[in-house]
């Protein structure tokens, strides 16, 4: 399988706790099993065999036959190191701990970690509910053998550069090592890089037993009960490579051409008409959670003042921006939790309304109205020289 994309940094980067690489996560996350995941909103066990709670505020977990793709096996030692190590990436060697930028939260609810023996693991959690509780178990799971060894602050020609960051949180990860259903092959840094299916995995190892089993005694249980049938046997692919290209118009052609199976780049307004052009290509398209947005930098006047923020917000046109920049793929917004409206208050949500509920555009169909514009400048006690020019207020 052939994929094109614009980024180059998957190339060249493989670590699953450097927040940077956080966008990264699907190609990480193929590498790196955890013990749980969410599908569709269920849970499903994957490292993890089973869990089940003891008393009221721990629990116990049964580890899959897995090994690491270097061949050594997976513990429940490997699992307890992680969730300390996640905690503490220093593991206890600076005055104070050094926590992984990402999967600070989840790992927070687990007060310890034990190996109770060498297939099963007890976390013991902060009084939390079982909600929390099952988003403690999705942290990529780390070989102890090889992230024990990048416990030390972080250098650059020997030299510490940042005493609260380690060698773990910074590390390229070359060669990396996981227990995942696929396996780094190679990489060329800034051109592409390879994976190939990993054969051991136990979705490979129970796809190639559903098959063979006649087994009449019904003694026997389904290791991949619990795991739905569409994941079993998968990845589809023994080799995925992924090549960067100049412009997501050029990844487009490439699909189009035969010479690729999919673009994961975003792709602009110039290069979604070309699908249409392209006889083997088809658009798929989904709501992303990113978003777009002005920043400014309050500490400074006139910035640091709501109001005068407030009339630059009325500036844009939101709607216009989303037909002209984005040729109608995105959706104006007021909130950056927009593409989770659950969480977004009602009074910031757009739903049917024609302008932001928060700052309407001054103006119509992407014309600015610069008297009221002015004028609402005015209010918010700013004034004009004779030559039309802003003066901030007492001026």
């Amino acid at each position: 399988m052939c994929i094109r994309d614009r980024d180059e940094r998957i190339t060249q980067n493989w670590n699953p706790i450097a927040a940077e690489y956080r966008r990264y996560g699907t190609f990480t996350s193929l590498l790196y099993d955890r013990l749980a995941l969410i599908d569709d909103g269920e849970v499903v066990p994957w490292l993890a065999a089973d869990w089940e709670r003891v008393g009221g505020s721990e629990i116990e977990i049964s580890l899959r036959e897995a090994d690491w793709h270097d061949g050594e096996p997976v513990t429940a030692e490997d699992v307890a190191f992680t969730y300390e190590f996640l905690r503490d990436t220093a593991m206890g060697t600076t005055d104070s701990p050094v926590p992984t930028p990402v999967f600070r939260g989840r790992v927070s609810a687990v007060e310890a970690a034990t190996a109770v023996d060498g297939n099963t693991v007890r976390l013991t959690l902060d009084g939390v509910n079982d909600a929390v509780g099952v988003r403690a178990l999705q942290v990529p799971i780390l070989p102890k053998h090889v992230w024990e060894e990048r416990t030390g602050m972080a250098t650059i020609a020997g030299l510490e550069f940042d005493a609260e960051t380690t060698e773990a949180v910074v590390t390229n990860n070359e060669d990396p090592i996981g227990s995942g259903p696929v396996r780094f092959v190679e990489a060329a840094p800034e051109e592409s890089v390879a994976f190939e299916r990993n054969p051991d995995h136990f979705l490979a190892r129970g796809s190639e037993s559903d098959g063979s089993t006649d087994d009449t005694d019904g003694d026997e249980a389904d290791p991949l009960a619990a795991i739905p049938e569409r994941f079993r046997g998968k990845p589809a692919f023994d080799r995925l490579e992924i090549e960067v290209m100049g412009s997501d118009v050029a990844a487009v052609q490439t699909v189009g051409d035969g010479r690729a199976d999919a673009t994961v780049s975003n792709l602009g307004p110039d290069s979604v008409p070309r699908i249409g052009r392209e006889a083997d290509a088809r658009l798929v398209t989904g709501r992303s959670g990113g978003f777009y947005h002005v920043g400014y930098n309050t500490r400074r006047a006139p910035l640091s003042n709501p109001r005068f923020r407030g009339v630059l917000a009325s500036l844009i046109d939101k709607r216009t921006l989303v037909d002209t920049a984005f040729d109608g793929y995105a959706e104006a917004a007021a909130s950056p939790l927009a593409a989770t409206p659950e969480w977004v208050p009602s009074e910031l949500l757009w739903e049917d309304r024609e302008a932001d509920p928060v700052h309407p555009f001054v103006g119509e169909s992407g014309s600015l109205d610069a008297e009221t514009a002015r004028d609402r400048l005015r209010d918010a006690g700013y004034r004009f020289d004779e030559e039309g020019q802003l003066l901030a207020p007492n001026t």
